[in-house]
């Protein structure tokens, strides 16, 4: 993958390469969202970290973003961090994986489709991408409505083990393909 841009910006938000200095803000925020994403996200079982170990792993991403891979981007409404947005090769070569999670405060505002429409449009600026998918658990019915939002298709549902508490063990994986979004965009 090239290495995507280190910022977009949509009609609201700024999406940009999170760097070490972000962390006190994303911090920040993962505290005040932990009851409302812990349900979803198995990592949050490992909350709360130093702030010493999350510049560290703020810095992984900084540098798998730089060598082209992974990209993990902090939303920011104004100067306000308020989630992060990734994309994954988590899946086909041809593929990427959106991920992401929203400040409990800030929910039901459209932030993170207009964070997911920009994230699907960068996407398939990228050599070989024909994809974009989005996974969540079926009980997560928040994080669903988002590729549904998005015009993303119900591709299939995959039994997997539970790995957070709020999880029933059933992955829906929603795609997109290039040809869909690009006829989507001329439609708007």
């Amino acid at each position: 993958m090239k290495r995507l841009p280190e910022r977009t910006e949509t009609t609201r938000l700024l999406l940009r390469q999170l760097t070490p200095a972000d962390e006190p803000a994303m911090g920040a925020s993962l505290r005040d969202s932990a009851d409302h994403i812990s349900p979803w996200l198995p990592w949050m079982a490992n909350e709360p970290i130093s702030r010493a170990d999350r510049r560290e792993l703020m810095s992984t991403w900084e540098q798998e973003w730089r060598d082209g891979g992974d990209a993990i981007f902090g939303i920011f409404l104004e100067d306000e961090h308020i989630g992060n947005v990734g994309l994954h090769r988590r899946g086909p070569t041809d593929s990427l994986e959106i991920g992401y999670w929203l400040h409990a405060g800030h929910t039901g505002r459209g932030y993170m489709t207009e964070a997911g429409s920009a994230m699907t449009t960068l996407a398939f600026t990228q050599p070989g991408i024909e994809r974009v998918a989005i996974h969540h658990d079926r009980a997560n019915a928040a994080s669903g409505a988002v590729p549904r939002r998005l015009g993303f298709i119900l591709a299939r549902e995959v039994t997997k083990p539970i790995d957070a508490p709020g999880e029933e063990g059933v992955e829906y994986q929603w795609e997109v393909s290039r040809d869909a979004w690009a006829a989507r965009a001329a439609a708007t």
